[in-house]
């Protein structure tokens, strides 16, 4: 996402808003979320939020290629997915008693957190990176490829 907003201005503030409105998303939703988490089914809420997420980026990625996006719908699809991020999460450690035996909910947890903490800390950030300079570049090598045919 900063990537992205990056693209859309060269003002440093707007690209690091997106980080901020992230983390306050997730700070204000953090205690109705607990209180859905609690109320409703679990599995349902986990389910519906990354469907719902996949929904939201796929939308972002179809206004970027149809040439309609804007840091507004960048800062409104930051601010949802993080809301969704939160009930999934929620959802997934508080349903993660009811998988596993008692005995060994330590080491799920850990587990689950290390799962986490790796994919978005270590292998997420940098394959956002990859994943965007080849988008970026894609158009080059077929052109290349069309040029060097035709010669």
């Amino acid at each position: 996402m900063p990537l992205l907003a990056a693209s859309m201005t060269d003002d440093a503030r707007l690209v690091a808003g997106l980080a901020t409105l992230y983390a306050a998303v997730r700070l204000v939703v953090a205690l109705p979320i607990g209180v859905w988490v609690d109320r409703f089914d679990r599995r349902s809420l986990l389910v519906v939020a990354n469907l719902m997420r996949g929904l939201v980026l796929t939308g972002l990625a179809l206004s970027i290629q149809l040439d309609v996006s804007s840091l507004v719908a960048l800062y409104v699809t930051i601010a949802v997915i993080g809301t969704l991020e939160s009930t999934a999460d929620n959802a997934a450690v508080a349903i993660l008693p009811s998988l596993v035996d008692r005995r060994a909910l330590d080491s799920a947890n850990g587990r689950v957190q290390a799962v986490q903490i790796v994919a978005d800390e270590f292998f997420g950030p940098p394959l956002g990176g990859l994943l965007f300079a080849l988008a970026a570049s894609g158009p080059v090598f077929p052109m290349g490829g069309l040029w060097a045919a035709a010669g």
